[in-house]
């Protein structure tokens, strides 16, 4: 079933699924109570902030980066920092668990394997949140917890909550799981700390950020070369595993290449040959997709590093660290 263009196109299906949706509402809503009063009742059990990056829709909105770009400004800013995830897509026989560079993400699931790599902070990955917070403070020195998802994972307490949302899908068709992409209602926005915005020109109140492709780094030399270095190729392989390829897709086409676009389902296994689906040529991966993917294109396998661009999330994020460094605890 194509799920993309039930939830953000025009689509019978849509309202034939609207009695599920109620039905998520329902609970959604109910859950959501419940963890409020429990909240009021009680104070923080975590000697550290806890502060959870999600959004409201099923699907990428680029979440992931935003925690990797956090974490980075926070070591910067001198602080200790720690990161939880459920670990999507991961099959660990026992939860919580470390990840390291060396983990499986068959294991620990693609992106917090990524975020390690490219943050060096500690990271433990499990579908309940709150022990996964309790092994990374027994095992870590850390000042804050970053979590990756988690935003309606309320038996984890949580001192901020920023939602992340895709400016160009906003919230598809409007409605809730299966009918739509959404989580929870879109009154939830008006709730939580910060909205950030994957736009240029986002929207009143919300920070605005844009995930850049940058260099291209060759997965087996390490050799590295400007975006645009293989765009003389006749076609290269584009190969993305995530949430919304096209995005990945565009910013190739922007660079001047010739595309085989090949989409894959977002947490794709590896495991599965896409031999088929290449053509001659340079493969060029997401970040994502190469922690696990292996050098499918052989030496001519490219990942395209990214970096998230993001002036005025970055600024209003170091006055946050410093408030927290000044007060061991922000709220």
């Amino acid at each position: 079933m194509n799920w993309e263009q039930i939830w953000y196109g025009q689509d019978w299906r849509s309202r034939a699924l609207l009695p599920f949706s109620w039905i998520t509402g329902w609970v959604a809503r109910r859950r959501r109570k419940r963890a409020l009063e429990r909240w009021q009742s009680q104070s923080s059990p975590y000697p550290v902030p806890i502060v959870v990056v999600g959004n409201l829709t099923a699907g990428g909105t680029g979440k992931t980066p935003v925690v990797g770009l956090l974490a980075q400004v926070a070591i910067a800013q001198g602080l200790r920092v720690g990161i939880v995830s459920r670990g999507y897509g991961g099959i660990a026989s026992q939860w919580p668990r470390r990840v390291i560079e060396t983990s499986d993400p068959a294991v620990v699931g693609d992106e917090p394997l990524m975020l390690h790599i490219q943050t060096r902070a500690p990271v433990v990955v499990g579908v309940d949140r709150p022990r996964a917070v309790e092994m990374l403070l027994q095992t870590s020195e850390v000042d804050l917890v970053l979590c990756d998802d988690g935003l309606q994972h309320y038996p984890l307490w949580r001192d901020f909550e920023i939602l992340v949302i895709d400016g160009a899908r906003q919230f598809g068709n409007q409605r809730l799981l299966p009918a739509g992409p959404l989580r929870e209602s879109p009154d939830r926005l008006n709730t939580v700390d910060w909205v950030l915005e994957r736009s240029a020109t986002p929207r009143d109140g919300r920070f605005g950020f844009q995930v850049q492709a940058m260099v291209l780094r060759n997965l087996l030399t390490q050799q590295t070369l400007p975006l645009h270095g293989l765009n003389t190729e006749p076609c290269v392989n584009a190969v993305a595993g995530i949430g919304n390829p096209e995005g990945f897709f565009q910013q190739l086409e922007a660079a001047g290449y010739r595309l085989n676009r090949v989409p894959l389902p977002d947490h794709f296994d590896y495991e599965q040959s896409i031999q088929n689906k290449l053509v001659k040529g340079p493969v060029l991966l997401t970040d994502k997709d190469a922690v696990k993917s292996g050098a499918i294109g052989g030496d001519d396998t490219w990942v395209v590093e990214a970096q998230v661009d993001a002036v005025k999330l970055t600024q209003a994020w170091i006055d946050w660290c410093q408030q927290c460094k000044n007060t061991n605890k922000s709220y």
